[in-house]
C-alpha cells in the first residue's frame, strides 16, 4: 500500500510541476508576442528613412549622414531580429513540449525559451535606443534655427533619460523576485524543475527514505498518544497495521521494542511477554459421551421405566437447561 501511495504522490507531483511549467510557458509566449508586435511596428517606422525623402539638407556633413544611416540600420536590424526570434521561439517552444514523453520536454522547452527571452529583450532595447537616436538626429537636421534645435534636443534627451530610469526601475521591481527565488530556492520557494526533480528522487528511493509512513513511525505516533480513540484505530487500520495497539510491531528490534513502550501501557506489555514466554497449555480433550444404560425389560417384554417424582423431573430439566 505504501508503494501505491508513493506512486500516487509521484504522479501528483508530476501533474503539479507540469501545471506550473505550462503557466510559465504561457507567460513567456505572451511576452514574446508583445515584443514581436512592437518591434515590427518600430521597424516599419525606421525603414521609411531608406525609402522616403526626409528633407535632409544637401550640404550635410558626410560623418553626420553616416551616423544617421548607422542608427537607422541598427534600429531596423535589431527590430527584425526581435520579430524573427520571438516568432520562432513562441512557435517551436510549445511544439517541443508537446512532442515529449514526460515532463522533461516541457522543462527543457521552458528553459530554452527563458534563455532566448533575454537575447530578444536586449535586442529590442538596442532597437529602441537606436530609434531615439534617429529622432534626435532628425531634430538637428530638420530644424534650421539653433534655439529651436536645442530646445527640441533637450526635450528628446529628457524623455530618453526618463525612459532609461523607468526601465531600470521596472526591471528592479519585477526582476528581483525572480533572482531572489533562485538564490533561496532551498528556503521555501521551489521552482517547477526543482519540484519535478524532487518527485523523481522520491520515486526511486525506498519508502523509509522517501518519507513514506512506516510501521515503526505509525506505531510511535499511536503509542505516544495516551488517548487512543476510534479515529486512531481507523487510521491504523488504513495504514495496514494489523498488530494490536498494546504490543509493538514484530519488525522492531529488541532495543526499540523496549524503548517504544509508554508507561501507561507497560503493564500490558509485561503481561503479553509473560504469556508469550510461558509454556503453551495442553489441549483440552474432547468431552466423552457416555450412553445411558438400557432400561430393564419386564416379563411381557415391555421396557419399564423407573418411577420418578415430579420434583426429580423438574430438577433434571433445570440441569439440562444449564
Amino acid at each position: 500500500m505504501f508503494a501505491a501511495e508513493r506512486d500516487a504522490l509521484k504522479w501528483e507531483a508530476y501533474s503539479g510541476a507540469l501545471g506550473i511549467q505550462e503557466r510559465e510557458m504561457t507567460v513567456l509566449m505572451s511576452y514574446l508576442d508583445n515584443l514581436g508586435t512592437q518591434a515590427a511596428l518600430l521597424a516599419g517606422f525606421a525603414f521609411t528613412c531608406y525609402t522616403d525623402d526626409l528633407g535632409l539638407p544637401d550640404d550635410i556633413h558626410p560623418v553626420l549622414e553616416g551616423l544617421f544611416m548607422i542608427c537607422v540600420s541598427t534600429c531596423v536590424g535589431a527590430m527584425l531580429f526581435t520579430v524573427v526570434a520571438s516568432t520562432l521561439v513562441s512557435s517551436l517552444g510549445p511544439a517541443m513540449a508537446l512532442r515529449g514523453k514526460d515532463g522533461t520536454a516541457m522543462r527543457v522547452a521552458v528553459d530554452h525559451m527563458e534563455t532566448n527571452r533575454h537575447a530578444i529583450r536586449n535586442s529590442f532595447g538596442i532597437g529602441v535606443f537606436a530609434f531615439l537616436a534617429i529622432v534626435m538626429q532628425l531634430v538637428w537636421h530638420k530644424i534650421k534655427h539653433p534655439v529651436n534645435s536645442c530646445l527640441c534636443t533637450v526635450i528628446v534627451a529628457s524623455i530618453f533619460g526618463f525612459l532609461l530610469f523607468t526601465t531600470h526601475r521596472i526591471f528592479q521591481q519585477f526582476g528581483s523576485s525572480e533572482n531572489r527565488s533562485r538564490k533561496i530556492s532551498h528556503g521555501g520557494v521551489v521552482s517547477a524543475s526543482h519540484y519535478l526533480e524532487k518527485a523523481r528522487l522520491a520515486a526511486t528511493l525506498p519508502a523509509h527514505k522517501a518519507g513514506a509512513p512506516t510501521e515503526e513511525s505509525a506505531y510511535t505516533k499511536c503509542m505516544s498518544n495516551p488517548n487512543l480513540g476510534s479515529s486512531t484505530q481507523q487510521r491504523r487500520g488504513s495504514l495496514g497495521l494489523n498488530h494490536p495497539i498494546d504490543a509493538p510491531p514484530p519488525s522492531l528490534s529488541p532495543s526499540i521494542r523496549g524503548a517504544e513502550i509508554q508507561p501507561q501501557n507497560r503493564w500490558r506489555w509485561n503481561r503479553q511477554q509473560e504469556l508469550s514466554t510461558s509454556e503453551p497449555l495442553a489441549p483440552i480433550p474432547p468431552a466423552q459421551v457416555i450412553p445411558p444404560a438400557p432400561a430393564p425389560a419386564g416379563a411381557d417384554g415391555l421396557v419399564t421405566r423407573p418411577a420418578t417424582s415430579r420434583l426429580t423431573i423438574r430438577r433434571n430439566f433445570q440441569r439440562d437447561r444449564r
